[in-house]
């Protein structure tokens, strides 16, 4: 029987395309400090300055460009004292009952990631050499799922070179909705129901994605929204972009139904992989009961961790691992781990 892989992300999966939660030294193989990792404060500070953001003559689009120019670096600012944007959002969630705030927040946040991976071309290409390794046809494997905690689209835009990428088109007699070759959620489908073929779940939501007043889910992704670049930027300052981003300790209905489907997924794992994730505090119950779900389902026989300095073995005593559990330290991150047993 094939082994069945789970592959745990973090934000590390896809730092060599976008920006971890703080500035972070980069080490080589060795363990040598060999520079430092811009962390998502410096980058909202100046990622709007690029050439080819600006460039554009569209006098409308300028000034929209303007607009979130200012709003990326006032975040920036207000979440500086607190040296992560993570932090600053619980505070406001803590501390602004209307939840306007919040919802700002997440609006620049999701404009970020969708800037940088379309105008910017910002692509980790690990993922699609990963993609090409594991792939015997155009079909994602079934013995191998995915639980990220990136809002990014990453591996979804990796899988376009195997197949299009998901696409609705709306009428006033219904929609027609095309099925990207990879199963993930959250989608753009409004009838989904396929929840026992998933391949790939984001566990805060994703960035880009929008709800606007007819309640109707829409992506900058989709090719419609990119005929031209004005037609993004237009997309971007005129959506709900915030719908679909969520946090772990905001206890919404995202995940109290989020957790269903991913306990669901991940039934009869034995083998995970953990990439770039760390195991933050914030975190710390969603994981939890993901693991206690791997744990009670007795299958689970052994973790790669890889990391270029932690070990794994820290989560032993966070999850209550006992020896029968291996964990095994791949410290590369030329490229994610493929484990021997697939």
């Amino acid at each position: 029987m094939a082994e069945k892989i789970l592959y745990y992300i973090g934000a590390g999966a896809s730092a060599n395309a976008l920006p971890l939660a703080r500035n972070v030294t980069k080490y080589d193989a060795t363990g040598f400090p060999v520079g430092e990792k811009s962390g998502l404060i410096r980058e909202l500070r100046q990622y709007l300055e690029d050439d080819k953001i600006v460039n554009i003559e569209e006098d409308e689009s300028v000034r929209i460009i303007e607009k979130l120019k200012e709003e990326s670096k006032n975040l920036a600012i207000a979440a500086e004292k607190f040296g992560d944007v993570d932090t600053y959002a619980k505070l406001l969630h803590l501390t602004d009952k209307s939840g306007k705030m919040l919802q700002g927040l997440k609006q620049t946040i999701s404009r970020f990631f969708a800037i940088k991976q379309l105008f910017l071309n910002a692509h980790d290409d690990r993922y699609l050499s990963w993609l090409v390794n594991i792939m015997y046809r155009n079909t994602f494997p079934e013995n191998v799922k995915v639980l990220s905690w990136n809002y990014d689209f990453q591996i979804e835009l990796a899988h376009r070179y195997f197949g299009q990428g998901e696409d609705i088109k709306r009428s006033k007699s219904g929609f027609i909705y095309s099925p990207s070759l990879l199963n993930y959620y959250p989608n753009l489908d409004p009838t989904f129901r396929d929840f026992d073929t998933l391949s790939l779940i984001h566990l805060n939501g994703v960035a880009g994605f929008a709800k606007n007043d007819d309640q109707y889910l829409n992506s900058i992704f989709q090719p419609e929204n990119v005929v031209t670049r004005e037609a993004a930027i237009s997309f971007l300052a005129n959506s709900n972009l915030y719908e679909l981003l969520h946090f772990a300790w905001e206890n919404s209905g995202y995940h109290n139904q989020l957790m269903q489907y991913a306990k669901k997924m991940i039934v009869g794992t034995t083998i995970i992989v953990v990439v770039g994730y760390s195991f933050p505090f914030f975190n710390r119950e969603v994981d939890k009961e993901i693991f206690k779900a791997l744990l009670d389902g007795s299958q689970l026989r052994k973790i790669y961790y890889q990391d270029p300095v932690l070990d794994g073995q820290q989560l032993r005593a966070q999850f209550g691992f006992d020896k029968g559990i291996e964990i095994v330290h791949v410290k590369q991150t030329d490229s994610f781990h493929v484990p021997f047993e697939y």
